[in-house]
Order: C-alpha cells, then structure tokens, then sequence
C-alpha cells in the first residue's frame, strides 16, 4: 500500500505530465517547487491524510486533478 506521500506526489507527477502535453508554455520547473510545498505541509501536518495535506498545500485546477486522482 502507498504512503500519502507516494500517493501526493504520484499525483503531482501525473499532473504535470498532463500539463506538460498540454500546454507549450508550461513551466518545466512547476514539480520541483510543487514538491518543496508538498514537503512543507507534511512536516506541519505530519498526521494529515493526503486528502488534507493536499487541501492545505494546493488550490485550484490541481487541487482538483489530485482530490480525483487519490479518489481512484
């Protein structure tokens, strides 16, 4: 079974891989920082469910994209 850890950041990686074919200007650099603010989180919240820490780190189009993701 995953860790909200793997599962956050397995979302954050298909998230922007779908940007990524998506849209010619999308900032290749988007992954790294998104995973310094999911590191952030988790050490404030370290016994959040990934649902919370997802809430608490991220907002809009990819709030959304990773609440479905980790629904699946």
């Amino acid at each position: 079974m995953l860790s909200n850890h793997q599962k956050l950041v397995s979302a954050l990686t298909q998230w922007d891989i779908k940007q990524s074919k998506r849209d010619k200007y999308h900032n290749r650099h988007f992954l790294g920082i998104a995973l310094v603010s999911l590191q952030s989180v988790e050490e404030d919240m370290p016994e959040a469910t990934a649902e919370q820490i997802a809430n608490e780190a991220f907002d809009g189009s990819c709030l959304a994209y990773i609440l479905k993701y980790l629904a699946n």
